[in-house]
Parts: structure tokens; sequence; C-alpha cells
């Protein structure tokens, strides 16, 4: 059962492998990236953190009169 499974996978990823190295023979890419560190206008998602507890109100007014 096994030898069959592992069979069968080997054939299918040869077959595969034969189409894409066909494929890529036939037509070629050629894939490059450009860089442009100098102009990166990507935006970055904010992050706001809110406290959970509200603001002492005694405390802010000892700071002020400080």
């Amino acid at each position: 059962m096994w030898f069959s499974f592992i069979s069968v996978g080997g054939v299918a990823t040869l077959i595969i492998i034969f189409s894409l190295w066909e494929k890529f023979q036939t037509h070629p890419t050629i894939t490059g990236l450009d860089t442009d560190y100098h102009n990166w206008d990507v935006p970055f998602p904010t992050v706001s953190l809110c406290p959970t507890d509200p603001v002492n109100t005694t405390a802010v007014r000892e700071y002020i009169e400080q």
C-alpha cells in the first residue's frame, strides 16, 4: 500500500517537474526587483493605546501648581 502511494506521488512529482521545465525552456521569464530607498511612501498602520483608568484629577492639579 505504502509503495503504491509513494510510487504514484513520485510519478506525479516527476510529471509536474518536467512540465514546468518544458514551460521554462519555451517561455523563459526574467524577474527583476527595482528598489528605491529614497521614496518610500508606504503608509504604516497607526496603533493608538487608550488607558482604561480615568485621569487622576488631584494629581494633575498638584502637578500644575508645582
